[in-house]
């Protein structure tokens, strides 16, 4: 797939809603703040803390179709700690199309920047101090 050349850069804040607008695979990683998420999915059996299907020993492939809605949770970077990079999301029940999960759970930033979704606009932060008329003047260079 090849990646466009000019993209809008949008960097989402605690609230924001995303709804997938393509089927989006991800890695769900054996941590105790996922374990109620893997327990829905099937992926642990609740109370023993073991995860039934693993791939690697300390995660689970996950997928979710187009149409479920996401929302931002927690967003967590370090600086000189990227392997910690990660977003929390929230599921409610009832946002995944054609599965019955619901729950919140962490994706490292790697895996969230795959997801090809649409933004509802209502929970995406625009306040900005650059009058429209000199962003235009930028667009237009």
């Amino acid at each position: 797939m090849t990646e466009p050349k000019n993209v809008h850069v949008r960097i989402p804040t605690i609230g924001t809603v995303l709804t997938l607008k393509r089927g989006w695979a991800f890695t769900l990683y054996k941590e105790s703040r996922n374990d109620d998420f893997a327990c829905r999915i099937g992926a642990a059996t609740k109370g023993e803390e073991r995860w039934s299907r693993t791939w690697h020993g300390d995660q689970v492939q996950v997928s979710l179709p187009a149409g479920t809605v996401l929302k931002v949770n927690r967003i967590y970077i370090r600086q000189n700690k990227s392997d910690y990079d990660s977003i929390t999301l929230t599921l409610k029940k009832g946002d995944c199309p054609e599965k019955h999960v619901w729950g919140r759970f962490w994706v490292k930033l790697g895996d969230m920047n795959r997801i090809i979704c649409e933004w509802d606009m209502e929970t995406v932060r625009t306040d900005t101090k650059v009058d429209i008329i000199t962003q235009l003047g930028e667009i237009a260079r």
